[in-house]
């Protein structure tokens, strides 16, 4: 079984650094072919550049459409190069042979892969798609308003049509991580993408930064998604009492969880007029995240067999975490479960235990993977329409509209509409694969005019 492949995929996670440099040109693109085993490779790539005086180093797995990665630190010593990723388990040694070639060894939880880098040319970027096309057909005002529960602030902007009066509205909820008020990602902005489409068509958008980041209070460390709906909850309390806003007009509208939160919400306040869910999850937490690395693992290249074993790991180590409250003890049985289990070497079980017990039990994904939808979105009694991408991995659309179609039929519910939109990521993006990678194409831009027009063309008919 290819475990060191799917460990390789999990393990890519993100950490910041950076180094002292010293003069020699290792500044650029390198890229060369990780061999894992004899009929599996992976490509791999350290883009390295120099920042005041400092060298920083971002990897990419093109493969398993992971880019940006940041690492802890490049140190550079006459022609050696050494690059620290504590995140992955792993680091890299190499020799600068010319200015073409490096030569070196990865190595990861003690496995050693030898490794030649070429450095590549530099490549002309394309034009970057225009966020905001439509600036100029509206005003912009920065806004601070009060979540009254917790007593934080939260900041953001409110996007008014020009010349509009008695206007409705839409309260932008972002996904999940910690997010500014456009949802920045690899460069693009899907919410200023909306607000700039909705603004300049007659509809007013907040769009508010994260509690904790940005410009407003909170602590992040500790928020679950029960807390993100006090925020929406605010902001809607908030939009209520904006000068021009016709207050029996707004809707929510949410992306990824931020499509949960905008459910939570209706389901507990009857007055919300109307929700959008765009990639949200209509099936349990630790559901969606199986599901989500199956769905990524596969495209990355993974046999079956990987992943239905990868399936079932996660499966008990959720059910861990579920059945156990107390984080000590769920250590412990993670450790025995992870320990127990056949195929996998010390260093790799170590590895694995470390990143779910690190991971997995911090407030808000012990809150996510015990989650369920199901019973929100039976009590919102709203009109609401919902999106999902058919190359979205992190939200497979498949299961999740089953899931939806599943909650409609037991409620007997007739106030959602369901819209897929084919070759398009999770980011509502035209993608070949659907991998996190192809997020950082500035040229295809997100939250494309296809859902754009959709979304713009069901809020016209539902709010004339």
């Amino acid at each position: 079984m290819t475990r060191n492949i799917v460990l390789f995929t999990f393990l890519l996670t993100l950490g910041n650094c950076f180094c002292q440099a010293q003069e020699n040109d290792v500044v650029g693109s390198w890229r060369g072919s990780l061999n894992i085993q004899s009929n599996k490779s992976y490509s791999i790539v350290f883009n390295i550049s120099e920042e005041n005086g400092v060298l920083v180093t971002k990897m990419d797995s093109p493969d398993q459409g992971a880019k940006g990665i940041p690492t802890e630190s490049t140190t550079l010593s006459g022609n050696e190069v050494e690059i620290k990723m504590p995140a992955l388990q792993a680091q890299y040694k190499g020799i600068v042979e010319d200015r073409v070639t490096m030569k070196g060894t990865f190595t990861q939880m003690g496995m050693e892969f030898p490794l030649e880098l070429t450095k590549q040319p530099e490549v002309k970027k394309g034009t970057p798609a225009v966020q905001d096309p439509n600036v100029g057909k509206y005003t912009s005002a920065e806004v601070k308003f009060k979540n009254q529960k917790d007593r934080i602030t939260l900041a953001g902007t409110v996007t008014y049509p020009n010349g509009k009066t008695n206007c409705p509205a839409v309260i932008l909820l972002t996904g999940s991580g910690v997010q500014d008020r456009d949802e920045t990602l690899f460069g693009q902005k899907p919410f200023l993408r909306i607000a700039d489409r909705l603004s300049a068509n007659g509809i007013a958008v907040l769009r508010f930064d994260d509690r904790g980041f940005a410009g407003s209070e909170g602590d992040i460390k500790v928020a679950t998604t029960y807390d993100f709906v006090t925020d929406a909850l605010a902001a809607y309390e908030f939009m209520k009492t904006y000068p021009g806003i016709d207050s029996t007009k707004i809707g929510l509208a949410g992306h990824s969880e931020g499509a949960d939160v905008a459910a939570m919400a209706a389901a507990e306040n009857k007055d919300i007029a109307f929700i959008v869910m765009l990639a949200g999850a209509t099936l349990p937490g630790d559901s969606i995240l199986c599901l989500q690395a199956a769905a990524m693992t596969r495209a990355a290249g993974v046999g079956e067999e990987s992943i239905k074993t990868d399936y079932e790991m996660r499966s008990g180590i959720y059910n861990i975490i579920k059945s156990e409250p107390d984080n000590d003890k769920a250590s412990e049985k993670i450790s025995l479960y992870v320990n127990s289990l056949p195929g996998f070497t010390g260093e790799q079980k170590k590895a694995l235990i470390q990143v779910f017990t690190q991971a997995a039990l911090s407030p808000w994904m012990r809150s996510f993977i015990s989650y369920d939808p199901a019973p929100y979105l039976a009590k919102v009694s709203c009109p609401a329409i919902t999106f999902w991408g058919g190359k979205d991995l992190q939200v497979p659309a498949k299961e999740n509209i089953a899931g939806l179609m599943n909650i409609i039929y037991e409620n007997k519910k007739n106030n959602f509409s369901i819209v897929e939109i084919d070759g398009v990521n999770h980011l509502f993006q035209k993608a070949e694969k659907g991998m996190i990678g192809e997020y950082s194409n500035e040229e295809n831009a997100v939250m494309n005019d296809e859902i754009l027009d959709k979304l713009q063309d069901w809020l016209t008919n539902y709010l004339r």
